[in-house]
């Protein structure tokens, strides 16, 4: 489930069930630039007996390769959930897709506008006492990226505890920075993991990583994003290790 993923990508393995590709899109997600990949007419996708609703088309890559050791069947992006209200909930690893009629928006956290233009999702919210807008990418793995700026700033008022690189999938080299607390949204978060690109625009990112430590409900139809802390630090995985943890 990728909200940083304007359209939906299936891994090449279910080509033969697609049918013949209607063409072809170039690919730039997951530190692959680039791409070119096959296009086909969208299939039939149920959530349970119900169906959802998709773009006209989904294209295939080797979605496998992201997910070593996983059955994964593709990334479901925003031609698909920007129709729903969905609700991901790390501390009993469920999503919910739920009506937003019947919210109880009182019960679900501090409420973030969302702003959906082109391929990009961002809400903007409260950080070292200005208003900042942010994407929202929950295919990434870190707490997020910080525009040059910001991530000046931040070094300024607070160095990092620790700052390292990493070999992306692709091979690019990315630096790697761990600050020991961020304000965030009027919150407080601990071990704050942040990425520093310089090929990926001046857009800040809040990630997978910093989601994770909340009850996130992200209600497509009313624009308007929930966030309610479950956690200060960063959330452990099924093998109880923390997410890219030192």
């Amino acid at each position: 489930v990728d909200t940083g993923s304007p359209f939906t990508i299936l891994d090449k393995s279910l080509e033969p069930e697609l049918g013949k590709p209607i063409g072809t899109r170039r690919l730039n997600y997951a530190s692959f630039e680039d791409l070119t990949a096959n296009k086909y007419k969208s299939p039939k996708f149920y959530l349970g007996n119900t169906p959802l609703q998709l773009g006209d088309s989904v294209v295939t890559d080797n979605v496998k390769r992201l997910m070593s050791g996983r059955p994964v069947a593709g990334v479901l992006g925003m031609d698909c959930l920007r129709h729903y209200c969905i609700q991901l909930d790390f501390t009993t690893r469920k999503i919910r897709f739920i009506d937003s009629d019947s919210l109880q928006a009182k019960q679900l956290g501090k409420p973030f506008p969302l702003v959906h233009i082109g391929s990009n999702l961002s809400t903007h919210m409260d950080f070292h006492g200005k208003n900042e807008r942010f994407r929202l990418d929950t295919g990434d793995i870190t707490d997020g990226v910080l525009q040059p700026k910001l991530l000046k700033d931040t070094v300024k008022a607070q160095k990092p505890v620790r700052t390292f690189q990493i070999k992306t999938i692709s091979g690019a080299l990315e630096q790697w920075s761990y600050f020991s607390a961020f304000d965030l949204g009027s919150e407080t978060y601990t071990n704050m993991l942040m990425r520093q690109i310089s090929n990926k625009g001046n857009e800040s990112i809040l990630g997978l990583r910093f989601l994770a430590r909340n009850l996130v409900t992200l209600d497509f139809p009313n624009r308007t994003m929930y966030l309610k802390q479950a956690s200060v630090g960063p959330l452990a995985n099924e093998n109880g290790k923390i997410n890219c943890g030192p």
